[in-house]
């Protein structure tokens, strides 16, 4: 799965904004990344996946996720090595092949007004409302 997400700037219209990721998902199939940009992500995946390991609660997740998708738990101790492998073409493959309109999925999340609310189960039991 993959997630991209954008908030739309005063007076810019939603559909205007899903136009704007639409082109930006075409330009990463059709035009390579730079390798500045790619070494900058990668180091950000890097630094994340080393920050979250200060977390008991982030290395129980992970852990948790890569079993509950059917893989083993010890490919985590792989993670950084294959982010580093990752080539500019294995990024453009990637996008070619799975960023296609039949498995996408568009959520667009609308603000209420304060006077709105909505009753939400409590984890505590009963209902909690929702401003």
């Amino acid at each position: 799965m993959f997630t991209v997400d954008a908030t739309p700037r005063d007076g810019q219209s939603l559909d205007e904004v899903e136009r704007l990721l639409r082109d930006q998902i075409e330009r990463l199939k059709s035009e390579p990344v730079g390798t500045d940009e790619l070494e900058r992500i990668k180091a950000q995946v890097v630094a994340s996946d080393v920050y979250e390991r200060d977390s008991l609660f982030y290395q129980g997740m992970k852990l948790g996720m890569y079993e509950t998708v059917g893989l083993d738990y010890r490919l985590a101790d792989r993670f950084v090595e294959g982010v580093r492998a990752v080539t500019i073409e294995d990024v453009q493959a990637v996008a070619r092949e799975y960023f296609q309109d039949d498995g996408l999925t568009i959520a667009t999340l609308q603000p209420t007004s304060s006077d709105e609310s909505t009753d939400l189960p409590s984890p505590t039991g009963g209902i909690e409302r929702v401003h």
